[in-house]
């Protein structure tokens, strides 16, 4: 029987808390209240508690020490208003200082100039005289690339390329540069997984290893390990007497300090991490740190456009984005077609018009869930059964899950996949004799015959279950899976149990890097551009996208997406790569305490404060009561709201001219007069002379003063922020609110009704405005037509529209009875019959 599950005792508290905030830290570079409480959750799951509520707060009490632990990234409100909240329920993020802190010492050193260099004529040479694979010479763009990293001094260099871009190829030609002045085995490869570093080996002809190998070896439990084996070697040979002991034991040390010195940094040594988007900001800083004590030169090289780290990332394209000459290779190698190279640049980037490059080259397949799987897993089978190495790849584990099932089915019926004996993998599948599994746990304690470790991602094919439930496996090379030649290891059945899963499909992370023949890759609507472009850049002949219209699930709140175009562009639009804590910090800072998002609290303070004069303006106006009620209910009523308090920084009476507004022209037929006020009140507003004195200083926002002093306070303090801001950054597109520029009315009418205003209103939804030309060109069209373009004038509301004052371009010609006098009426005249009204 199991063991029932622990008591929980307060003592736990502390340790549970470091638990929580270490597993959540390592996993994202910023979190929330919800992840840290998430994964309290997870830690307290298998303890044994009084009652509910005892959980439930222990919980709490977890989760509220872990984020006092942590550092804030989102400011704080300027001034709480009461009654008013601008931010999402428990919605600031965190970090760590140990996340700040790394970010910030990787920043620093890629900065620093004090690494080992090549001599710059030296590396012209050579780079211009190295040959690739193929026995091609470099291109302009890789030389280039090649001498900028090899002479810059920099203690953590960068090089950035696009999928298929020759990056294997640059960083081989940089080996060779590198040690025609450092001399040879001064180049170490690094790549997050083994099957990176195989893959890095292959192409650079140097050692390498993955990141948690290396760290592993180096400042890990294996470091350990053989610093005491040193050590105790070292105390045999000094109290050895016999000198044929000595000479075994010399022997024995000096393959010892050997092994040790493989697996360090030694002074004038390069260090390639590639593929370093998916390393983890920590492992990063750990390998800087090596590099700088070592005087040696870290060089990190990837695409930060492709899918980032799964523990706390983002440091790679935060460095990318703080250098303003980061070597770059642009120019895309890997695809036989050659629209697809500058197709998946586009990608890259988020270009929306290679969507209807992919559509016509009939790469863009659409259809529900179920079609989309079946036809990627059928085009990828028939790729495979014609020798050809293809990529399977789906969005998620689950989907990866059901096609790796489906593919063994498949095998086993054909016969390529034992129907015997058979173990239990981590992912609920089995393996038997002949299928591909991949390994998903590093064990640096089990080697192949070649003497490599069983890492994460590592493909084998299964030659045998032994009865005890360990496998037999053998290495495969994933860009040549057909060899099957690798070294053979065994792992045991709780290896197998816990960390194998079936490996016909893949996710995205598991394709990324590699190069092969063809791909198939499923993607639906809530897939990143990040995924999308690595799916659509793995193989060299087709790339094909099977994209999930309709609704993913059936409780989708989102409309459906009915074609693969509109699903290739709406995961076009989400950038998916976490940015680094650092940057975030800044953009919390620019989203909750920048220009646009104080003005839209100001105003929505403005309208709680402005209300009840509102109110009032309306229930003292000439309209029937059944109108006053349909105004202050009406859709539109917020945005009239916000025409008055614009109309109130003008010199002219609101509360005057607002009875004209109403009376000049009809406005019974109206079937919501609120949107026929707001039309006329604007046109009205723009007109008049603004007074600065009613704005904030710099802009164009209406001051507003509240009778709480609470509410006062948090509009005081907003309008000082503002009135810098708009001080510092005297930009009028920045400082100007979005709704006090002209808008256009109904073109070429003669004449305009409540109707047609009305009908304005609901074509603009919530006023949309134009340029000024686009306002002066209709203008023009309505005079053509005989219009006027009229309203009343701001302190004598029955005044004509000057004509070097354009307002509205479609009223028609007020009556005699809207002017109040004949003085007034016969200056209307005259002016109209001067510009040949």
């Amino acid at each position: 029987m199991a063991a029932p599950p622990e008591r929980f005792h307060t003592d736990h508290v502390d340790r549970l808390t470091a638990q929580v905030l270490a597993t959540v830290s390592n996993s994202k570079a910023s979190f929330t209240h919800w992840n840290l409480r998430a994964e309290a959750e997870r830690a307290t799951r298998h303890y044994r508690f009084a009652s509910q509520p005892e959980r439930d707060r222990t919980i709490s009490t977890i989760t509220e020490t872990a984020l006092g632990r942590s550092v804030l990234l989102t400011p704080a409100p300027i001034t709480e208003a009461p009654g008013h909240s601008f931010r999402p329920h428990r919605g600031a993020k965190y970090t760590t200082q140990r996340t700040l802190d790394a970010e910030a010492r990787l920043l620093t050193a890629s900065t620093l100039t004090t690494a080992p260099t090549v001599k710059a004529d030296r590396a012209h040479a050579i780079a211009r005289a190295t040959t690739t694979k193929s026995g091609h010479h470099l291109s302009s763009n890789q030389a280039t690339a090649v001498v900028a990293v090899t002479t810059s001094g920099r203690t953590l260099d960068l090089l950035v390329g696009p999928a298929g871009a020759g990056k294997s190829t640059t960083m081989s030609a940089m080996r060779a540069v590198w040690e025609s002045q450092h001399g040879p085995g001064s180049v170490i490869g690094l790549a997050p997984s083994q099957r990176a570093a195989k893959i890095l080996s292959d192409e650079i002809n140097a050692p390498t290893a993955n990141t948690a190998k290396w760290l592993y070896e180096t400042v890990g439990e294996g470091g350990l390990k053989r610093e005491r084996r040193i050590a105790a070697a070292k105390l045999a040979l000094e109290r050895c007497g016999s000198a044929e002991a000595r000479d075994t034991l010399k022997r024995r040390y000096a393959k010892l300090f050997a092994e040790d010195l493989k697996w360090s940094v030694t002074a004038g040594q390069l260090v390639i991490v590639d593929e370093s988007s998916l390393a983890g900001t920590h492992t990063l800083d750990q390998l800087r740190s090596q590099v700088q004590k070592a005087r040696a030169k870290l060089l990190l090289v990837g695409d930060h456009h492709q899918l980032q780290a799964v523990e706390t990332g983002g440091a790679f394209g935060m460095l990318v984005r703080a250098r303003p000459d980061t070597p770059e290779l642009t120019e895309v190698r890997r695809f036989q077609n050659p629209w697809e190279a500058a197709a998946t640049l586009k990608i890259r980037t988020g270009d929306h018009t290679v969507t209807n490059t992919y559509s016509a080259q009939g790469r863009l397949h659409g259809g529900n869930l179920e079609e989309m799987l079946d036809a990627a897993y059928v085009a990828w089978l028939a790729d495979t059964a014609a020798g050809k190495n293809s990529l399977l790849i789906a969005p998620d584990n689950d989907t990866v899950r059901e096609l790796n099932e489906r593919a063994r089915a498949h095998k086993v019926e054909n016969g390529d996949v034992s129907a015997g004996k058979s173990v239990a993998l981590r992912d609920g599948t089995h393996a038997s004799r002949g299928d591909i599994v991949v390994s998903r746990l590093n064990d640096n304690t089990n080697t192949d015959a070649a003497g490599e470790a069983v890492s994460n991602r590592d493909q084998w094919v299964v030659e045998k279950v032994h009865n005890s439930g360990a496998l037999t496996l053998r290495r495969i090379d994933p860009e040549a899976p057909e060899s099957m030649t690798g070294a053979r290891v065994r792992v045991d059945k709780d290896y197998a149990a816990k960390d194998m899963e079936l490996g016909y499909a893949t996710t995205g992370h598991g394709a990324q890097g590699l190069t092969v023949d063809t791909a198939h890759g499923v993607a639906i609507r809530s897939s990143t551009r990040e995924l999308l472009y690595v799916i659509s850049s793995r193989a060299r002949e087709e790339n094909h996208l099977y994209l999930v219209t309709g609704d993913e699930t059936p409780y989708s709140i989102e409309a459906a997406i009915t074609t693969p175009e509109e699903v290739f562009n709406h995961i076009l639009t989400a950038a998916g790569a976490e940015r680094s804590a650092t940057e975030q910090a800044r953009d919390e800072h620019t989203k909750w305490l920048g220009f646009d998002q104080i003005r839209d609290e100001y105003t929505t303070l403005s309208h709680s404060a402005d209300q009840p004069q509102w109110e009032k303006l309306i229930n003292d106006s000439p309209l029937t009561d059944e109108q006053k009620h349909t105004v202050l209910n009406s859709e539109a009523w917020p945005s009239l709201a916000q025409s008055f308090r614009q109309a109130t920084t003008t010199t002219g009476n609101l509360n005057a001219v607002l009875p004209r507004l109403i009376t000049y022209r009809e406005i019974d037929s109206a079937a919501d007069p609120a949107k026929v006020l707001h039309y006329r009140v604007d046109a009205w507003t723009k007109r008049q002379t603004t007074d600065p004195a009613k704005l904030i200083p710099g802009t164009t926002i209406p001051r507003t003063t509240s009778t709480d002093p609470a509410i006062n306070a948090a509009l005081t303090a907003r309008e000082q922020h503002l009135a810098t801001f708009a001080a510092e950054n005297p930009t009028p597109e920045r400082v100007t609110p979005a709704n006090t520029q002209p808008r256009s009315g109904p073109q070429s009418a003669h004449h305009i009704t409540a109707d047609q205003e009305t009908a304005f209103w609901d074509e603009q939804q919530q006023p949309h405005w134009i340029r000024e030309e686009e306002f002066t060109r209709t203008l023009a069209a309505d005079q053509d037509h005989g219009g006027h373009g009229m309203l009343p004038d701001s302190n004598n509301p029955a005044a004509p529209q000057t004509p070097d004052r354009p307002l509205n371009t479609q009223t028609h010609t007020l009556p005699e009875s809207a002017f109040p006098d004949e003085q007034e009426l016969a200056t209307y005249q005259q002016e109209n019959a001067h510009h040949g009204y």
